[in-house]
């Protein structure tokens, strides 16, 4: 499984696009979580914009953060 993330954010926290390709978010909870055939077409279409990111290294490397 695959997490696509925009890569155009120009911040330092990861851009992750939502469940069905609804907008972005920073909350990996809430990101949209698709197989290698859904993400290599998502992603060839934009390869300027939107990388896939293999869920398990994503998630192995996060760091997650509590609001207050």
């Amino acid at each position: 499984m695959y997490y696509i993330e925009n890569i155009r954010s120009g911040t330092d926290c990861c851009i992750w696009w939502r469940v069905d390709g609804k907008g972005y978010t920073r909350v990996l909870d809430e990101a949209w979580l698709v197989d290698e055939a859904k993400a290599r077409s998502i992603c060839s279409s934009r390869p300027e914009q939107d990388v896939m990111r293999l869920a398990s290294e994503v998630e192995a490397r996060a760091v997650r953060h509590v609001p207050r």
